[in-house]
């Protein structure tokens, strides 16, 4: 597959790089860093996808333990 290759367009590099989208985007950037290497390196397209995967869960679990901290928290200054 090259630049000449005609109805694919410009080839994906494979590249590391490509796990920052799903750290940045979380699982959009998974899906996103799949779709784009699915064709080309299945591995990485997976790492991506279960990458994105994870660091959603984390940022619910994370959001779920602050409100659960929020919640039992008691306003300063009242005794009951």
């Amino acid at each position: 597959m090259g630049w000449d290759d005609p109805g694919r367009g410009a080839p994906v590099q494979k590249s590391w790089a490509w796990l920052l989208l799903p750290l940045l985007l979380a699982i959009l950037g998974g899906i996103i860093g799949y779709l784009m290497l699915h064709r080309v390196d299945q591995r990485r397209a997976k790492d991506c996808l279960y990458l994105g995967i994870a660091v959603t869960v984390l940022g619910i679990i994370g959001a779920a333990a602050q409100l659960a901290l929020l919640g039992s928290v008691t306003q300063p200054g009242i005794n009951v």
